[in-house]
């Protein structure tokens, strides 16, 4: 295991900074919070359970991949891609992390599968 420092973010990070060739930009610990993650037909939701609102939707089309952690199984997280303001984009990394191992393969394979067919609707 890894220290973190009091934000709950990794030194290493730090040390890279964000404006390093990765461009990594971590989010605290502290912003962290339960969703709930719904996988639709086209499209997938997070959903605020205490307001009831949806905090992030994201469109099949601008996923490119998505994959359940190898070290921590825990974890499964997409790539997204963005519209700057721009105008031009960028590729965002989300990673969530499931309290269920069941849930989170059902997760993971609902949304392979959704990306699979919605690629296959457009082919």
């Amino acid at each position: 295991l890894q220290a973190l420092d009091e934000n709950g973010l990794s030194p290493d990070l730090h040390k890279r900074g964000t404006n390093g060739p990765c461009g990594v930009q971590p989010t605290s610990i502290q912003e962290n919070r339960t969703m709930l993650f719904t996988v639709g037909k086209s499209q997938i939701f997070l959903v605020s359970p205490d307001t009831k609102k949806v905090a992030m939707e994201k469109s099949f089309r601008e996923i490119s991949f998505c994959s359940q952690g190898i070290r921590h199984v825990d974890h499964f997280g997409f790539i997204c891609r963005e519209s700057l303001e721009s105008g031009s984009c960028q590729f965002v990394c989300y990673v969530f992390q499931c309290t269920d191992a069941g849930e989170l393969e059902r997760h993971v394979l609902s949304l392979c599968l959704s990306l699979c067919l919605s690629l296959s609707d457009t082919v």
